[in-house]
């Protein structure tokens, strides 16, 4: 299809899951056939060109932010000290996703002075979780940083709304794979308002109400942004200038993430287009990324997408929503959070990568065995 003059294909859009089959394909598509790819809610650190690896997957794009990244703007929100963290963590070297949010939340967890509660996901038992929970009663923790698939995720939930240590609350957190768990029906949801209380919060992708309540920035995103993908999706009758994909739900952020790799896809193309009536080549837009900030920056329903050299978002926003005993509402949106600590300027433009460490090393202080800051 790339090759033909009737398809005219110029790039791959909104691949899904940090999977194995997924980076084989990416891998296939980019380096093998020379074909550029928009990722869709793919989001683990290592499917992605970087400073050590930046012809990994020539071509690929990526337009949310990574777990890596989801993590900083989770913790610089939450301001949780290391020494009140406790880690459950899936231990599979095979799955792409566990793999990259266990590396993650180490990070932020350094100074722990909590050994890690890890399971084998395809070996999980209530049992092992029930003692998982005993660990963390018998600890000084009080937020739990899950690094897993949401399966094993429900299950944690719903066992700490039997903990024996029912007086004191507990805050679970973890990343944007969780956001089907609302909608789980296995999950005992009065877990959530079992004795002190459990506060259960990820970040997504997006959200529906990321830009159009309370006050959001001026900058990182926009109402009229996404108000103008709703006014497709919600379009009655087929009228949409799009036609008619049926009810649509935008709460879990995926297909507003599906429409996003789709705008960055064409927004590079088009960048490369360079005499009328005339399509660019394919080795064209496997270069086009990098340009895609600034004044050429995507302006997202999810947010602006603002790319680096190496093709990946750059302090890309994320929503922090929070888990509702209320069965009739699934998530609260208590607010945005942004892995640099506060939104991009307008030109949004990555720092070069020698000053981003430093610039990140001197806003980290010291701290003792125990995850405190030093003297």
């Amino acid at each position: 299809m790339s090759a033909s003059p009737e398809h005219r294909l110029r790039a791959v859009f909104g691949l899904h899951l940090s999977v194995g089959r997924t980076e084989r394909t990416i891998d296939r598509l980019t380096n093998d056939k020379g074909i550029a790819v928009v990722g869709g809610p793919i989001t683990a650190d290592g499917l992605a060109n970087d400073a050590r690896h930046p012809r990994c997957y020539p071509g690929l794009a990526k337009l949310v932010p990574s777990h890596r990244e989801q993590t900083r703007a989770l913790t610089r929100s939450l301001r949780v000290k290391p020494v009140e963290t406790f880690l459950v963590e899936d231990a599979s070297e095979s799955d792409l996703c566990a793999r990259s949010l266990r590396s993650a939340f180490r990070a932020e967890a350094e100074g722990t002075p909590y050994a890690p509660e890890q399971y084998d996901a395809d070996k999980f038992t209530a049992n092992d979780v029930v003692q998982m929970v005993n660990n963390l009663c018998d600890s000084q923790a009080t937020t739990v940083y899950f690094s897993g698939r949401p399966r094993a995720l429900s299950q944690l939930v719903s066992a700490l709304g039997k903990r024996g240590c029912a007086s004191r609350p507990f805050r679970v957190v973890t990343v944007s794979g969780a956001s089907t768990l609302a909608l789980d029906p296995a999950m005992d949801r009065g877990a959530l308002s079992y004795g002190a209380g459990l506060t259960a919060e990820y970040t997504t992708i997006t959200h529906e109400n990321a830009w159009t309540t309370g006050r959001p920035p001026r900058s990182g995103g926009s109402a009229d942004d996404f108000e103008a993908l709703g006014r497709l999706v919600k379009s009655p009758h087929g009228d949409s200038p799009i036609g008619d994909i049926g009810p649509t739900g935008l709460a879990d952020g995926r297909t507003i993430t599906a429409h996003d790799s789709a705008l960055t896809a064409i927004a590079g193309i088009r960048n490369r287009v360079v005499a009328k009536d005339k399509v660019p080549g394919q080795a064209s837009i496997t270069v086009a990324w990098p340009r895609l900030h600034g004044r050429q920056k995507v302006r997202g329903a999810g947010g602006w997408i603002c790319l680096n050299s190496y093709g990946t978002p750059y302090d890309k926003a994320v929503a922090i929503v929070r888990l509702s005993p209320d069965p009739r509402r699934h998530i609260r949106f208590p607010k945005l959070a942004w892995p640099e600590g506060k939104p991009p300027g307008g030109s949004c433009t990555a720092e070069p990568d020698g000053q981003r460490r430093t610039r990140r090393a001197q806003a980290a202080p010291p701290v003792d065995g125990k995850g405190l800051p030093k003297e």
